[in-house]
């Protein structure tokens, strides 16, 4: 493998697994063993079991080095330190020239993106309900007012300064 592409692959976010037809490891990044929370070992006539002990990935390769199609997919991940998101996606290749047929997995942690998406539901669901209230507060004591309540001085006053206080609500929010 020339240095440049070495130094690429090494400097990746993306963990990257490359094996042969026979799922021996071909090449493997320092960033995948950092995904997996793994002890960088020598891959040298490794096969991909002895590095990635995940079920479902292997299953997905297998499917993968079969029908020579792609798979992307997304599991939960437990390591000692806790529990982690990953996606992958799983190629096949075939280099006519050496006729050299495998795969190439891309391994990539997107915990932190699940966690931000969570909160970002979080928010919206919380302003979606601080919203609703003072809107339907407004309808409310406007509704009323249209039924006739607005024949009464007192009353109406009061259910003008209700809507002006939600109005200042939302304003505020």
């Amino acid at each position: 493998m020339s240095q440049k592409l070495q130094q690429i692959l090494t400097n990746l976010d993306i963990g990257i697994i490359v094996i042969d037809q026979d799922k021996n490891v071909l090449h493997a990044n320092p960033q995948l063993f950092k995904i997996l929370e793994l002890e960088p070992l020598s891959f040298r006539d490794a096969s991909i079991w002895e590095i990635v002990r995940l079920p479902q990935l292997l299953d997905a390769i297998n499917n993968v080095l079969k029908r020579g199609s792609k798979q992307i997919d997304e599991f939960i991940y437990y390591t000692p330190t806790g529990k982690k998101y990953l996606s992958y996606m799983i190629t096949s290749y075939h280099l006519t020239e050496e006729n050299i047929k495998g795969a190439l997995i891309q391994l990539q942690d997107i915990t932190e993106l699940k966690r931000l998406e969570a909160i970002r539901r979080d928010f919206v669901a919380n302003a979606s309900h601080e919203l609703k209230t003072p809107l339907t507060a407004i309808v409310g004591y406007a509704e009323t007012l249209l039924e006739g309540a607005a024949e009464d001085y007192h009353t109406r006053m009061k259910f003008i300064r209700k809507i002006k206080e939600q109005s200042q609500r939302l304003e505020f929010l």
